[in-house]
């Protein structure tokens, strides 16, 4: 709900819609994604890793200091303190609301494929792509210097 929350202030609707707890594959090169565990809040999960001795990573990110991310969390524990089920009654808004506007525009959205890897993508060049040719840039630049 953190997430969802976060990035529907910040008005990022590309990333909304792929928080859905299913996502179904838009061309046939792609498979569906499920999150099993959508509905469950964060400290039931790290209970359920205690209780059965599960090993949990617990290593906090450098920047989330001052983030936004972590004043919306806090925004979002004090809705909480008022109203304990605000965080239910969010991500039922978000599935049942808002959720089929965005797929509406997603359906709208005309995709094409990678000139690179020849996998769907919404631009020229897909996201998978631009990250390795940044990284052999960063890596051709570190050799330079």
């Amino acid at each position: 709900v953190e997430i969802m929350f976060s990035n529907f202030l910040a008005g990022d609707f590309e990333q909304l819609i792929k928080l859905k707890p299913v996502i179904l594959p838009f061309h046939p090169k792609l498979v569906k994604k499920v999150k099993p565990l959508f509905r469950i809040p964060e400290s039931e999960i790290a209970l359920y890793a205690l209780f059965n001795n599960l090993p949990v990573r617990e290593v906090e990110c450098p920047h989330v200091v001052g983030s936004r991310l972590l004043k919306r969390k806090k925004l979002l524990e004090i809705f909480s303190k008022e109203n304990p089920s605000f965080k239910y009654q969010l991500l039922s808004v978000f599935l049942k609301k808002l959720i089929p506007i965005l797929e509406e525009k997603e359906r709208e959205k005309v995709f094409t494929t990678c000139e690179i890897c020849g996998f769907p993508a919404s631009t020229k060049i897909c996201g998978s792509c631009r990250r390795i040719i940044e990284i052999k840039s960063i890596l051709k630049n570190m050799q330079h210097t």
